[in-house]
C-alpha cells in the first residue's frame, strides 16, 4: 500500500470523526478495549481514501465507536479462526 497513491495516514490518537473521503481502518491486531490507544500492544489504525474501501470490509470490534474497516484478508482470517 503505497502511502502517496492511497492516500493512507497512520493515527496516533482515537478520533473523534472520520474525515470527508476518508474510510478508518485497522489491521489484524484486535483493540483490548473500546479506548485503546494507537500503537498499544501492536494496534495500529489508519484512514485511507474511501477509493480504496472494495480492499476493506466492516469491522464490528466496537473500537472508537465510530463505523471502521479491516483488510479483507485480515477481516476473512479472524472470521475463520472465529468458526475453529
Amino acid at each position: 500500500m503505497a502511502t502517496q497513491t492511497s492516500g493512507m495516514r497512520y493515527i496516533t490518537h482515537i478520533p473523534k470523526a472520520i474525515p470527508e473521503g476518508k474510510i478508518l481502518c485497522h489491521g489484524g491486531v484486535m483493540p483490548m478495549t473500546p479506548d485503546q490507544r494507537p500503537r498499544m500492544n501492536g494496534f495500529r489504525p489508519w484512514v485511507i481514501d474511501a477509493a480504496h474501501s472494495g480492499e476493506y470490509g466492516p469491522c464490528n470490534c466496537g473500537w472508537s465507536g465510530l463505523p471502521h474497516h479491516m483488510p479483507l484478508a485480515w477481516l476473512e482470517s479472524s472470521r475463520k479462526e472465529a468458526r475453529l
